[in-house]
C-alpha cells in the first residue's frame, strides 16, 4: 500500500511538473509578444519644459446656471503625470479644452506653456481615408518622406504596411498609428493630453500605450476612472472633480 501511494504521488507530481512547463512556455511566449511590440519614442529635438507647463489660477467656469468650477487651481510641472477622475457631467472634458484654449474662463488664468498634443479616446486626430504614412506626413509636414517612413517603421508599421489605410487598421493598430503622428518625431510636444485611453483597448494594446508613456519625458493629462492603469504609468497625482 505504501509503495502504491508513493507510486501514485510521484504520477501526480510528474503531471503538475508537465502543466507547470507548459504554462511557463506560454508565458514566455506572451512575454516575448509584448516585448516585440515595445516601441521606443526618439529623443526630443529640444529639452521639455521643466517648469509649468499648466498654471490655472482662481478659474471659475460653467455653463448657464451651472456653475463647475469655482476658485479651481492647479498647476502640471514638466515631466508629471496626473490623472483627472470624476463623475460624468462633473467637468473632466471641459477643463481639457480650457487647458488647450478651446474654452475662455469666466474668471481666472489658464495658461499653458509651452505645446500640447490631444489624444481623444475615438482617436479623431488621424484621416480615416488616409494612410499611417499620409497622416504621419500631415501632423509633422517638417519631415521628409523618407523620415515618415522612418517613424512608421519604428512604431511597427514597416514597408507596405504604412500604406495602409487607417479605416483598415485593428484598435491596436490605430493606436500606434496615433502615437506615431504625435510622438514619432523629434518635435515632440511638452505635454500630451489623453482622454479616457483605455477604455476600447485590448490587454496587448494598452501594454504599448503604458510602454509610450513611460518612455515619453514630457507632462502627462490623463481623464480616466482606470486605476491600475495609472498606477503603471507612475502617475504623480490623482484630481478627482
Amino acid at each position: 500500500m505504501e509503495n502504491n501511494a508513493q507510486e501514485t504521488a510521484a504520477k501526480k507530481i510528474k503531471k503538475i511538473n508537465e502543466k507547470l512547463m507548459t504554462h511557463q512556455n506560454d508565458l514566455y511566449q506572451v512575454k516575448l509578444s509584448l516585448k516585440e511590440d515595445l516601441i521606443k519614442i526618439p529623443l526630443p529635438a529640444k529639452p521639455f519644459l521643466k517648469d509649468k507647463v499648466v498654471e490655472i489660477s482662481d478659474l471659475r467656469f460653467g455653463y448657464s446656471k451651472r456653475l463647475l468650477f469655482h476658485d479651481f487651481n492647479l498647476i502640471v510641472k514638466g515631466g508629471e503625470k496626473i490623472q483627472i477622475d470624476g463623475d460624468n457631467g462633473s467637468g473632466k472634458t471641459t477643463l481639457i479644452r480650457l487647458i488647450l484654449g478651446q474654452l475662455k474662463p469666466l474668471q481666472g488664468c489658464v495658461r499653458l506653456n509651452g505645446r500640447a498634443a490631444y489624444l481623444s479616446q475615438d482617436l479623431s486626430l488621424l484621416e480615416e481615408d488616409k494612410s499611417v504614412l499620409d497622416n504621419i506626413l500631415a501632423l509633422n509636414p517638417e519631415i521628409s518622406n523618407n523620415e515618415a517612413y522612418a517613424v512608421a517603421a519604428n512604431f511597427k508599421f514597416r514597408n507596405k504596411d504604412a500604406l495602409k489605410l487607417v479605416k483598415n487598421l485593428s484598435g491596436g493598430e490605430k493606436l500606434k498609428a496615433a502615437l506615431a503622428t504625435i510622438l514619432g518625431t523629434k518635435n515632440q510636444p511638452d505635454l500630451l493630453i489623453l482622454d479616457e485611453p483605455t477604455n476600447n483597448l485590448d490587454i496587448r494594446s494598452t501594454e504599448i500605450l503604458e510602454n509610450v508613456l513611460h518612455s515619453y519625458q514630457g507632462a502627462v493629462i490623463v481623464v480616466s476612472h482606470d486605476r491600475k492603469f495609472m498606477e503603471n504609468i507612475s502617475a504623480d497625482k490623482r484630481i478627482f472633480l
